[in-house]
């Protein structure tokens, strides 16, 4: 005689229970976040000594307001009064409550976001002789993992999110990367994500291969290297002083731009200028010869016994990265015409500043 289990029924070989008999159902908990995750809140601080050295520095011409979506004030009116004199409505509360003076000069912008929490957006401003203009004058700033980060509005749009054009600085150091969508905090690398209004920074770590950027160690010049800006992509670094090479993710960069310094007053700036691409593979070590020596490109004319030399002058250095704006203004090179037959010097001379 078969025994009747009236509380058991086997189905397809699974035992089920019924309700009444069977585990309470464990409440669903919200995941925590991964151990190797990491968060920072970021806080506006502005900074009227502006020492920074941005990739892609932008100046918006000033019209008759500053419009900030991240603020609840929909723009910040600006009247012109005169070539030498701005006066602004720095709450957004439609009366004009502060004033720029003379050449230039910083202030901020302040209200309530969409959340009502206090909002603040530094601005710098210069004149020109026939208009003003403006540009970020703060960041979003703070600490990630025990390191320092900041996040510029390089784009002046008021958000801080938009990869590849606004600016970020990890570590220590005053030159920016574009803002990169993988950054590098001492030798790791992590995704990174930021909020429009930059306030919620996360980091978590990079899954994909890597490689090895060094264009600082073949860097032959008599200055002091202070940014080398590459990009790929969405992703930005300055490879700048690191003699050990810098991880990156793989991929095939260019140069964006860089900076560099000889004694308290002398710069130089560095674009792409004819420089190829830079390819980055999966565990290799990528070094750029670049540098010294560098070269000087113009174009001349000859009209009989006369030589035209037009101020075109290009200077290009070993990998074909171009230098421009010399800081205090630079001479260009002697430009010396010789007899093709004797050698001797007819005449020479110089352009004006370069």
């Amino acid at each position: 005689m078969k025994r009747n289990h009236a509380l058991l029924a086997l189905i397809g070989g699974v035992l089920c229970l019924p309700p009444a008999l069977a585990d309470p159902a464990t409440p669903t908990q919200p995941s925590a976040p991964d151990k190797d995750t990491l968060t920072a809140e970021l806080r506006h601080k502005a900074y009227p000594k502006w020492d920074f050295v941005l990739p892609q520095e932008t100046w918006t011409t000033v019209s008759d307001r500053i419009p900030l979506p991240g603020s609840d004030s929909s723009a910040y009116s600006v009247a012109k009064r005169g070539p030498m004199k701005l006066e602004v409505d720095s709450t957004g509360n439609g009366r004009f409550d502060s004033k720029v003076k003379g050449i230039g000069g910083s202030l901020t912008l302040r209200g309530r976001d969409e959340d009502g929490e206090p909002f603040q957006y530094a601005v710098r401003f210069k004149s020109s002789s026939s208009s003003w203009r403006w540009s970020a004058g703060g960041a979003m700033r703070g600490k990630l993992g025990g390191h320092t980060i900041l996040i510029i509005d390089q784009n002046n749009n008021g958000l801080y999110n938009d990869y590849g054009q606004d600016a970020m600085i990890v570590g220590k150091g005053d030159a920016a990367s574009f803002l990169s969508r993988v950054i590098n905090l001492k030798g790791e690398l992590y995704d990174f994500e930021i909020s429009p209004n930059g306030a919620q920074v996360t980091a978590t770590p990079f899954e994909g291969q890597t490689g090895t950027l060094n264009m600082t160690e073949d860097y032959s010049a008599n200055g002091n290297l202070v940014a080398a800006i590459v990009r790929s992509g969405s992703n930005s670094f300055n490879v700048a002083d690191y003699r050990e090479g810098l991880a990156v993710p793989v991929g095939t960069y260019t140069l964006e731009s860089g900076f560099a310094t000889r004694g308290k007053t002398e710069t130089v700036r560095i674009r792409n200028g004819k420089m190829g691409p830079i390819e980055v593979k999966a565990g290799a070590e990528k070094n750029v010869d670049w540098g010294s020596p560098v070269r000087i490109e113009f174009d001349y004319e000859k009209d009989g016994e006369y030589v035209t030399v037009q101020p075109n002058v290009v200077f290009y250095g070993a990998a074909n990265e171009e230098y421009h704006t010399f800081t205090p203004n630079a001479k260009s090179p002697k430009i010396i015409v010789r007899d093709k037959r004797t050698g001797k010097e007819v005449i020479s001379g110089r352009f004006g500043g370069c």
